[in-house]
């Protein structure tokens, strides 16, 4: 997965930058190929992006031994997104 997380965010970044070093055409709007091949890229980045935070996530959690990994270490993140959703729902 990593190395398919680095082809699309070296194809998708790259592909954005062609785009943005040729600039707006003399007319001021772009064509819907080129939007539609920005959209692409744009996703490209950020499965990109999401494959290789995973993989390293994944690598990470595979070093330790299954009993270094107690009950409660699997429940923090989701008790901490609970705690942040909570106070973003109090906010509004």
């Amino acid at each position: 997965m990593l190395v398919a997380a680095f082809i699309f965010l070296l194809v998708g970044y790259s592909s954005i930058r062609v785009i943005y070093d040729n600039g707006a055409p003399p007319s001021g709007s772009i064509s819907t190929f080129t939007f539609c091949l920005l959209v692409v890229c744009t996703f490209m980045t950020g499965a990109g992006g999401s494959g290789g935070l995973t993989s390293s996530v994944n690598a990470t959690a595979k070093s330790f031994p299954d009993r270094a990994v107690s009950y409660r270490a699997h429940h923090i993140p989701f008790t901490a997104y609970r705690i942040q959703n909570r106070e973003l729902q109090q906010q509004e």
